[in-house]
């Protein structure tokens, strides 16, 4: 499995991303608190980014062996992170020179769930910096051979009727492309609809992913 291309966009997205917070973040932290809230904002940017380096480094490593490695080594590195913020935590508290409020803000904004599907290799992972992250195996239909780039979940639905076409749960992108469900054991790529996974998945799924989630989708 090529995982370098879909690390690539989840480095790019999520640089990107705390670039935004560390000017937002400075700006009214220091509006709020002057120069503690400035650094606030810094600190738990760099937090964040520090977390999503090890999440992606931990795919990187776990994508070539086999599923029980593969969760082994994504669950140490969620210790990992666990304990680093546990001692940021202790060496940074009650100090005079930063603002905890805008850090905590600035670190759980930068850690919003990002999904990264990758068509090429049928799978679709959730990362979560601070958190976890897990592979799921994929079926892409026929509309989305040629979908790229980033996107949001704008929409979330449940069908009504058991035995929808769109399975148990629909998560609707941008542009009303879909990450929907599937009642057949395999999400094959033969069937209609444009990123399946099977229904325990996408529940799974469809609980855990807030609106306004991104979605890289690496072709």
């Amino acid at each position: 499995m090529s995982a370098v291309p879909v690390l690539k966009k989840i480095l790019f997205w999520g640089g990107l991303l705390a670039l935004v917070l560390v000017v937002v973040g400075s700006i009214v932290g220091y509006a709020g608190a002057g120069w503690s809230g400035v650094a606030g904002a810094l600190i738990g940017t760099a937090m964040a980014v520090v977390f999503l380096a090890i999440t992606a480094l931990s795919i990187l490593i776990a994508t070539r062996y086999g599923l029980a490695v593969f969760f082994g080594i994504v669950m140490g590195a969620w210790i990992l992170k666990f304990i680093l913020f546990l001692v940021l935590v202790f060496l940074l508290k009650d100090q005079a020179w930063l603002q905890p409020t805008v850090m905590f803000v600035c670190l759980v904004v930068a850690v919003v769930g990002t999904l990264v599907v990758d068509k090429n290799q049928t799978f679709l992972y959730v990362v979560r910096p601070n958190v976890s992250a897990l592979r799921y195996n994929i079926g892409v239909g026929p509309e989305c051979t040629t979908l790229s780039g980033l996107f949001h979940v704008v929409r979330k639905e449940e069908p009504k009727q058991s035995g929808d076409a769109l399975g148990a749960r629909v998560l609707y992108l941008d542009k009303d492309y879909r990450i929907h469900g599937s009642s057949a054991a395999i999400p094959s790529g033969k069937l209609a609809g444009c990123i399946r996974l099977v229904d325990d998945d996408v529940i799974y799924l469809y609980d855990r992913t807030p609106l306004e989630s991104r979605v890289v989708v690496a072709n």
